[in-house]
């Protein structure tokens, strides 16, 4: 599916050619278990994140969230609870813009706005930027460079905002069948908290976590 070969085929091939992109994290735990990193974008939400972090301090899988900073403003307890619980935070930008359709001068200030409200909020440093769709420019990832930030993009988006299935239970089965079948050592997952993948990522989460810790995988944060 097209998916598939923008959302992990073509990441893949392209991260031995854009190596300051962050594509996957760290491979192994430090018990040498295979280690998978979720990532959760768009947020914080009132309707997605609570659920959210309720459910992955039931799992111990600790994730990174990539936060707009148009909604942490909306939402300052949301983004504190995220880091209370142990998660990590990285800046999604202020609006949801690509970056292609941007101006260089502009793209740069949508992150610093945002980083600078998280940075507030949390108190840590955001070193993590992830660009909306996943649009990188040459600006951009200099930008990043020269400020000491780390691009973030992935190696596994499983689909959760598709709207072409007929059903949200295939969808749910798709979204877990994905993960299982497409993680690999150190991948990174991409997820969102829009209205349709909030009611589809945390069934789906459910089916495939426990089969990868059967496996004897572990979840991290970057």
């Amino acid at each position: 599916m097209l998916t598939d070969l923008l959302g992990t085929t073509i990441p893949r091939l392209a991260a031995p050619f854009f190596r300051d992109i962050t594509w996957r994290g760290p491979s192994h735990s430090a018990d040498g278990s295979p280690c998978l990193h979720l990532t959760f974008d768009d947020g914080p939400h009132p309707e997605s994140t609570p659920l959210l972090l309720d459910y992955l301090n039931e799992a111990k899988a600790p994730a990174t969230f990539f936060f707009l900073g148009s909604q942490a403003e909306r939402f300052p307890e949301l983004v504190r609870a995220a880091v209370e619980a142990g998660h990590r935070v990285g800046s999604h930008g202020w609006t949801h813009r690509s970056a292609w359709r941007t101006p260089t001068t502009e793209t740069a200030r949508d992150f610093e706005r945002a980083e600078a409200l998280l940075e507030d909020l949390t108190g840590q440093p955001v070193q993590n930027v992830r660009p909306p769709y996943g649009r990188f420019t040459p600006a951009l990832r200099r930008w990043c460079r020269e400020g000491g930030r780390r691009l973030v993009l992935w190696d596994l988006m499983p689909g959760d905002f598709l709207t072409s299935l007929p059903s949200r239970e295939k969808l749910i089965d798709r979204i877990a069948g994905r993960i299982v079948s497409k993680i690999k050592p150190g991948s990174i997952v991409v997820l969102h908290e829009s209205a349709r993948s909030r009611k589809v990522v945390l069934p789906a989460l459910d089916r495939a976590l426990p089969l990868l810790r059967a496996k004897g995988w572990t979840a991290d944060t970057l």
